[in-house]
């Protein structure tokens, strides 16, 4: 069920918030080579375009990575927004390729 307001650890964000923090992910070219980190498992996808969900959180509510959880906790908090999550694999249908520079 979407909701239009979250919180991650105590922190609320909203969508709007979330979606800013795409625009922002999108400015830092530093950011471009996150989808080869092997600790990478999941993927947020917004416009077609694919994020790595911890750090659009922590962009959005300025809580550190280090402060809060991967996985269960960042992703469940995004879909409870309406956001769309995914394992990284499939956000990538060659995915394997991907890796090996191929795709």
């Amino acid at each position: 069920m979407r909701t239009n307001t979250a919180a991650l650890r105590g922190i609320p964000v909203t969508r709007e918030q979330v979606i800013r923090a795409t625009g922002k992910f999108d400015l830092d070219a530093t950011q471009d080579d996150w989808l080869s980190n092997r600790a990478q498992k999941y993927v947020l996808i917004h416009e077609g375009k694919r994020y790595p969900p911890k750090k659009v959180l922590s962009i959005a509510t300025h809580v550190p990575v280090r402060a809060f959880h991967g996985g269960r906790e960042a992703n469940g908090v995004l879909r409870s927004l309406g956001f769309e999550v995914v394992p990284k694999a499939a956000a990538h249908p060659d995915f394997k390729e991907f890796l090996r520079g191929r795709a």
